[in-house]
């Protein structure tokens, strides 16, 4: 028989996982993101080639005599990053779909992709150039933002993405200050908890631990690209009784300055 609501609501899953995924993740908030339009090409995007060393910002500014040169000032980046899921629901006493489970577990699966996407993008921080040991407290967080500046990495838009440890860290120091104190912080909706030495702190339980414990790091450091939606269908299983869920979201990403991240590894 068919779904009612899978023939009236044909975008209605996919709003609603894009959304939880959006609540869920992290990594979009604290690197170079660019939302790709899924109605367009997604095998690549161009995004601007943010650095600031020397060099490259004499590239940039002799542009002005080739303005039409785009591979100078920009970079390619491959959407070449690809994850889904599926899940089935099972038919209620009526013959009616159970709407309301299958939106639950879909809610679930979105924002289990956030932490299989934020796991992919802090991973590239393997590539930083330095690493640092000890606890996250002002002495060490001192040396990372040294190691950005030396980077010259901007005062502004730099962030600190901590694991629940390294949280403990940051409770211990007085220089830490907490989102909700802080008028007009909101963090539902950003994902940001506070504040130390000028840096905006992100919690996350998805930095690799083979990457460390925090990220110190400027948000051009990395990049990503992600098409503007996950692909959700949701179509009849009436061999199995049931309706069926199909996800999809896809994504590129990289590094762009080794420089400006600084992986912390407590000990």
């Amino acid at each position: 028989m068919a779904n009612t609501f899978n023939n009236f609501y044909p975008t209605r899953w996919s709003d609603i996982a894009f959304m939880e995924f959006a609540a869920a993740a992290i990594a979009p908030q604290v690197v170079n993101l660019t939302w790709v339009d899924p109605g367009g090409p997604s095998e690549s995007v161009r995004i601007p080639k943010f650095s600031y060393s020397t060099a490259q910002i004499d590239t940039i500014a002799n542009l002005i005599d080739s303005p039409d040169d785009a591979t100078e000032s920009t970079l390619l980046l491959n959407i070449d990053q690809e994850q889904g899921f599926h899940f089935e629901v099972k038919y209620t006493e009526q013959d009616k779909s159970n709407v309301a489970l299958g939106e639950s577990i879909l809610k679930q699966r979105s924002a289990g992709l956030a932490a299989i996407i934020d796991q992919n993008i802090f991973n590239q921080a393997s590539g930083a150039t330095t690493t640092l040991s000890g606890a996250v407290n002002k002495a060490t967080l001192v040396s990372a933002i040294e190691l950005l500046n030396l980077g010259n990495a901007p005062q502004t838009d730099r962030v600190l993405v901590v694991n629940p440890n390294a949280y403990s860290d940051l409770l211990n120091t007085n220089d830490f200050v907490r989102a909700d104190s802080i008028a007009g912080a909101d963090v539902n909706r950003t994902g940001r908890i506070g504040e130390v030495l000028g840096l905006d702190v992100f919690l996350s339980n998805n930095i690799p631990s083979a990457i460390g414990d925090a990220l110190c790091m400027h948000r051009v450091a990395m990049a990503m690209a992600m098409l503007q939606n996950i692909d959700v269908r949701v179509f009849d299983q009436p061999r199995h009784f049931g309706v069926g869920y199909t996800g999809r979201a896809t994504w590129g990403r990289t590094m762009i300055d080794a420089d400006l991240v600084v992986p912390i590894e407590r000990p």
